[in-house]
């Protein structure tokens, strides 16, 4: 007799921004001020944290058995911990000389989250999805499931074939990529964005007042320089990118530039640093971390910072 068929488990809701990191801009009650900044105008209400970047499922990917238990959060949740740890040590420290340059596990603990970070947004799933298709549209590549079904090699029950094609990675164009293939772009692409951070240049700045926000999309990572301001976001193409920008609290930011190796391996901790407080690159940094968010940014209810700069972007732009 067949075994019963597995049913799909619950849906749950999963946050693209971990809620350890959104309540450092919480208040004390654990709301946030919420703008849309994706509609094109500034609307703001306050939410709980534990409601802000929820999406349903974001790290379930369906097996091979469509049946709902490819749980991509067992991957990030260790990450998570670990960084919360790293985190907490950095905002307790009342002079940041004592704790900073990191250790290198702690830094690559830290650098492991980042990357994450950037992978379990939606953006980056649906940059997943793009390479996927692009992978299926290819002139050089590798026999895929839509060859063998166009020519009859693969026959038979149409619900088997099915699970053939989501075990195995084959599929149609126009349809979801399976979660072989999803689950292992981002198994792939977690260290060679976590290295590609590690090697770089580590700043942390601390503001003396509330200067910061975060965004639905919490790492920036830029091609360009932080001094000129001109920037270009890549997100997806992070080997494109040249420094971050990470709110890490209210007050405390790290960035992060890349240089030659050659030039960071005869510095000491591969020439991390503290920064004094520079309102002008503080700033810059802010503005970065907004621009880069896909449709939401957050900050403390008292907070004013994205009013005052959304006014500023409007009066300068002459509307």
């Amino acid at each position: 007799m067949d075994p019963a068929p597995r049913t799909r488990p619950q849906s749950h809701e999963h946050h693209t921004v971990s809620k350890f990191w959104l309540k450092q801009f919480a208040d004390s009650s654990g709301f946030l001020k919420k703008f849309d900044v994706g509609a094109g105008e500034l609307n703001a209400r306050r939410i709980p944290s534990k409601r802000a970047t929820v999406v349903t499922d974001l790290y379930i990917l369906d097996s091979w058995n469509a049946t709902h238990d490819v749980d991509e959060h067992d991957l990030l949740r260790p990450l998570e911990d670990k960084a919360a740890k790293v985190m907490a040590k950095l905002r307790a420290a009342e002079d940041l000389s004592t704790v900073w340059p990191l250790d290198s596990p702690a830094r690559n603990q830290l650098a492991l989250y980042l990357a994450a970070s950037v992978i379990r947004t939606p953006r980056y799933r649906q940059h997943v999805q793009v390479s996927a298709e692009r992978m299926l549209e290819g002139s050089d590549r590798p026999l895929i499931g839509v060859d063998l079904f166009r020519s009859g090699v693969l026959t038979g029950n149409p619900e088997d074939l099915a699970r053939l094609g989501r075990r195995y990675g084959l599929w149609h164009k126009g349809e979801q990529a399976p979660a072989n293939f999803q689950s292992e772009y981002l198994r792939d692409q977690l260290p060679r964005l976590a290295r590609h951070l590690f090697e770089q240049r580590w700043v942390i700045m601390r503001a003396p007042t509330p200067y910061f926000t975060i965004s639905d999309n919490p790492v920036a990572l830029i091609g360009g320089t932080i001094e000129t301001g001109r920037a270009t976001h890549h997100s997806v193409d992070f080997r494109n990118s040249r420094w971050s920008v990470t709110a890490l609290s209210r007050d405390l930011v790290l960035m992060t530039d890349w240089h030659p190796p050659s030039v960071l391996s005869r510095l000491n901790h591969n020439g991390d640093m503290t920064t004094e407080f520079d309102q002008g690159r503080a700033n810059i940094a802010r503005a970065l971390m907004i621009a880069n968010a896909d449709n939401d940014v957050f900050e403390h209810p008292a907070d004013l910072m994205i009013e005052q700069i959304w006014g500023e972007f409007e009066r300068s732009s002459g509307l």
